[in-house]
C-alpha cells in the first residue's frame, strides 16, 4: 500500500483497521473472545476516525 501524502490520516485509519482486521482473525483461530473483542473495537474506532473518502462519483466524472 502506497501512502498517500495528502491524507495521512486515512492512512493510519485504513492501517489501524487493517491491524484489527488481522487480530480478530487470530482470536478467532485462537479461540480468545477477549481478543476479538478489543480487535473489533480497533476496527469501529479507526472507522470513526477516518476521513470521508472521494465519492466514485466524482472520480468517473473526470475520467470522461
Amino acid at each position: 500500500m502506497t501512502r498517500d501524502k495528502k491524507r495521512p490520516d486515512a492512512d493510519d485509519a485504513k492501517l489501524r483497521q487493517a491491524k484489527g482486521a488481522a487480530r480478530e482473525a487470530i482470536g478467532k483461530l485462537l479461540g480468545d473472545d477477549a481478543e476479538i473483542r478489543k480487535a473489533r473495537i480497533e476496527q469501529a474506532e479507526a472507522a470513526k476516525s477516518a476521513p470521508p473518502s472521494k465519492s466514485t462519483q466524482s472520480n468517473n466524472e473526470e475520467q470522461e
